[in-house]
């Protein structure tokens, strides 16, 4: 599909769930996997990246369309109060990224001058954590952390290999875990610390 830089696209999208719960409505998934649903999307150029936004989704009648029959209603014109997905151009992103871990497979990538991180496994292709670092350093085998720099204050904490913030946002400098101990720095003081962000000696 190609689309002008000043488009704002809706697009239909069939697809089947494989999944079995509840959605934010309180509509239980019981209905047969194999039942088509169709989403509309909303598509909106942000820069070099498109925000992708759900309008609405419901069950798929092939006579009607959408299947207002039922009407059942699973999710409903939530494009103007909720954001479900920055999409980010995969030329954009394969062209600023570097791999952040001895196997390769978590990637740093750079875009709109912050730093996000993503995971690049042959079954496994997803963005873990949205650009919003300042930087990020390399992961340590062992401890499996990695120093982050928060954008825009230039304080470091440490993320794990989910993504997910382990120690806060508080030390000046912070160096790679190694042997369950990194060196970091609160203010003027030099500190050594473990993997829980408590001071060892």
């Amino acid at each position: 599909m190609q689309v002008s830089p000043k488009d704002s696209l809706t697009i239909k999208v069939f697809f089947t769930i494989n999944y079995d719960g509840v959605a934010r409505n309180g509509f239980v998934f019981t209905t047969p996997k194999e039942k088509k649903r169709v989403a509309l999307l909303q598509i909106e150029r942000a820069k070099k990246n498109w925000k992708v936004y759900i309008k609405l989704i419901k069950f798929y009648n092939e006579i009607t369309d959408l299947d207002d029959s039922n009407n059942i209603t699973i999710i409903n014109d939530i494009a103007e109060s909720t954001q479900v997905l920055d999409y980010y151009s995969p030329d954009v992103v394969k062209a600023q990224q570097k791999a952040v871990s001895s196997d390769r497979i978590l990637k740093k990538f750079y875009v709109d001058e912050k730093w996000g991180l993503l995971k690049d496994a042959d079954n496994d292709k997803r963005i873990l954590v949205q650009p919003s670092f300042c930087d990020i350093g390399l992961f340590s085998d062992q401890e499996g952390l990695a120093p982050v720099c928060q954008d825009g204050v230039g304080i470091w904490g440490y993320i794990d290999r989910q993504g997910t913030l382990v120690i806060p946002f508080q030390y000046s400098k912070a160096g790679e875990f190694k042997k369950g101990k990194a060196k970091v720095e609160l203010g003027m003081k030099k500190l050594t610390i473990d993997t829980t962000g408590r001071e060892i000696r």
